[in-house]
C-alpha cells in the first residue's frame, strides 16, 4: 500500500510538472497552488492542494503513518483469527499446538473475519490507531504519529509499534502508559521480593521451630538429670539400715556407759551393750586393768544362748517351797489358788531340769494353765491396783513366761549344770567365757538387782580403761 501511495504521488508530480511547462509565465495563478510564483522557475506547485486543507505531501505522510501502523497489528485485528479453523472446532490453544484430545490438524490459513478488522468494521478496537483527540503526551513518552486533520495538533514524527506506549492511552486523561509500566514493574519487583522475604521468613521459622524443639528436648534431659542428682543426694543423706543401726548401737554404747536407766541394767540390755564392746576391743588386742568379780554374787547373774529368748532365772534356785520369792500384790487372796498351784509346779520342773532331765509337755502345759489364770485374774483388777503395783506384778508374771519358753528348749538343763552360768573371776575372764559359750546377759530375777548393778559398774569401769597390749606393757 505504501508503495502505491508513493506511485501515485510521482505520477501526480509528473502531470502537474507537464501541465505547467504548457502554462505561459503570464498565466493566471491556481489558487489551489500554494507557493505562488517563483522568478525563475516555471510555476510548478510541488505541493499541491489534493483536498481543501490537505496538501499532497500530508497526504502521503498520512497513508504511510497508516500503512506502517498497520504492519504493526496482530493478524486478528485486521479480520484474520488465528483461532478459527473452517469446519474443525478446537479449544484456544493456537494453530500450531497440539490438543491431546483431538488429532493433530495442520494450521491452515485463517479464515476472514471482516467484523474483526478495523477497516470494515469501524467499531473494532484498534490499540495501534492514533487517537484524534490526544494533542500532548502528558507522559512525556512517544505517541502515535498525529495526523493533521486533527485541529490543533503538533505534528509528531515517532511512530512506536510497542503495545505497552502512549497509543493506549485515552485523549487528554492521560492512560496507562510509562508511568502504567514503572508501577506494574514496581509492583512485579514487590511481589517478587514479597514472596522472597516469605520464602526466608519460612526459613527462619521452621529454624527456630527446630531450634526450639532441641531446646526442649535439652531442657527435659537436663531436668531429668537433675532430679537424678537430687535424687542421688537424698539418697546420701539418708542413712542405709546399716547405718541406723550403727548409730543406734554406737547410741546404747554411750548411754550404757555413762548412767544408763535401771530398767536397762536389770533387763541385761545395758550389760549386753558392754559385753559386745568389750569383746570387740579384746579381739582387737586391747585390755582394761584386772577388776575382779569376788565381791558379786554371780548366781544372781542370769545368762541365755544367743538368740533365745528364755530367762531360766526365776526357777534356777527354786531348792524347797517358799524358795519362791512372790510380788505383794499378787499375796491378796484372789491369786491364792491359782498362786500355789503355779508355785507348786515351779518347783518341780526345776528339781526335774536338775536332775537332768527335760519337762514333760504334759506339766508345760499345766503350768501354762496356771499362769493365765493369774494374768486374767491381774488385768481383772486392774482398777483395784495402783500403776507401781501393776508393773511389779506384770514383770513377775513375764519372767515365769520367759522361764516356761526356756523350759521347752532342747538344752534347758544345761542351765542347771553349769554350762549355762556366768564364769571369771575378773571382767576380761567373764567376757572371754560368754563369748566362747556364746551367752548373752537375760533379765535379772526378783532379789537378783544389786547383783546386776555391781556388774554393771565392774564392766563399765572395765572398759574406760581398755588400752592397747603393747602400751600396758
Amino acid at each position: 500500500m505504501y508503495h502505491s501511495v508513493r506511485r501515485f504521488a510521482v505520477t501526480a508530480l509528473v502531470g502537474l510538472a507537464l501541465g505547467a511547462s504548457a502554462t505561459p509565465a503570464h498565466a493566471q495563478i491556481n489558487p489551489y497552488m500554494r507557493g505562488g510564483v517563483i522568478p525563475g522557475f516555471s510555476p510548478v506547485n510541488p505541493n499541491p492542494f489534493v483536498a481543501p486543507g490537505l496538501t499532497l505531501q500530508q497526504y502521503a505522510y498520512n497513508r504511510a503513518v497508516l500503512t506502517q501502523a498497520q504492519y504493526g497489528m496482530f493478524p486478528y485485528q485486521s479480520g484474520y483469527s488465528p483461532y478459527q479453523y473452517p469446519g474443525v472446532t478446537l479449544p484456544n490453544y493456537g494453530p500450531t499446538y497440539v490438543v491431546p484430545s483431538v488429532p493433530y490438524v495442520p494450521p491452515v490459513t485463517p479464515a476472514y473475519n471482516p467484523y474483526l478488522s478495523t477497516v470494515a468494521n469501524p467499531y473494532a478496537y484498534n490499540p495501534y490507531a492514533s487517537n484524534p483527540y490526544l494533542t500532548t503526551n502528558p507522559g512525556g513518552v512517544a505517541t502515535a504519529p498525529v495526523l493533521s486533520t486533527t485541529p490543533g495538533a503538533t505534528y509528531d514524527t515517532t511512530l512506536s509499534t510497542t503495545p505497552y506506549n502512549s497509543a493506549y492511552r485515552y485523549g487528554g486523561y492521560g492512560g496507562y502508559g510509562a508511568g502504567s509500566d514503572a508501577y506494574g514493574a514496581a509492583a512485579f519487583l514487590g511481589g517478587v521480593a514479597d514472596l522472597t522475604n516469605a520464602s526466608a521468613q519460612y526459613q527462619v521459622t521452621i529454624n527456630r521451630a527446630r531450634l526450639l524443639a532441641e531446646e526442649v528436648t535439652r531442657s527435659r534431659l537436663e531436668t531429668r538429670r537433675r532430679i537424678l542428682e537430687e535424687a542421688e543426694r537424698e539418697r546420701r543423706m539418708i542413712p542405709s539400715p546399716e547405718e541406723i543401726m550403727g548409730r543406734e548401737k554406737q547410741s546404747d554404747l554411750d548411754r550404757a556407759r555413762r548412767d544408763p536407766p535401771v530398767t536397762e541394767i536389770f533387763s541385761g540390755k545395758s550389760l549386753n551393750t558392754l559385753l559386745g564392746a568389750l569383746q570387740t576391743a579384746q579381739g582387737k588386742g586391747m585390755r582394761g586393768p584386772n577388776i575382779a568379780l569376788d565381791e558379786i554374787d554371780m548366781n544372781q547373774i542370769n545368762v541365755a544362748p544367743q538368740g533365745e529368748n528364755g530367762n531360766i532365772g526365776i526357777v534356777r534356785n527354786l531348792k524347797k517351797p517358799g524358795d519362791l520369792t512372790w510380788p505383794t500384790p499378787l499375796l491378796a487372796d484372789a491369786y491364792k489358788e491359782a498362786r500355789e498351784s503355779l508355785d507348786n509346779r515351779l518347783l518341780a520342773a526345776a528339781n526335774t531340769l536338775r536332775a537332768n532331765s527335760s519337762v514333760a509337755e504334759g506339766a508345760l502345759r499345766d503350768l501354762e494353765a496356771d499362769l493365765k489364770k493369774l494374768v486374767d485374774q491381774l488385768n481383772a483388777n486392774i482398777n483395784d491396783l495402783s500403776p507401781s503395783q501393776y508393773i511389779q506384778a506384770k514383770r513377775f508374771l513375764n519372767l515365769v513366761q520367759d522361764a516356761l519358753t526356756a523350759m521347752k528348749s532342747p538344752e534347758s538343763v544345761n542351765y542347771f549344770n553349769g554350762k549355762f552360768a556366768p564364769k571369771g573371776k575378773n571382767v576380761a575372764e567373764l567376757v572371754n567365757h560368754m563369748k566362747e559359750k556364746g551367752l548373752k546377759f537375760a533379765a535379772a530375777a526378783p532379789g537378783g538387782e544389786p547383783a546386776y548393778r555391781a556388774l554393771h559398774h565392774a564392766m563399765a569401769a572395765y572398759d574406760a580403761n581398755m588400752t592397747p597390749i603393747a602400751t600396758r606393757n
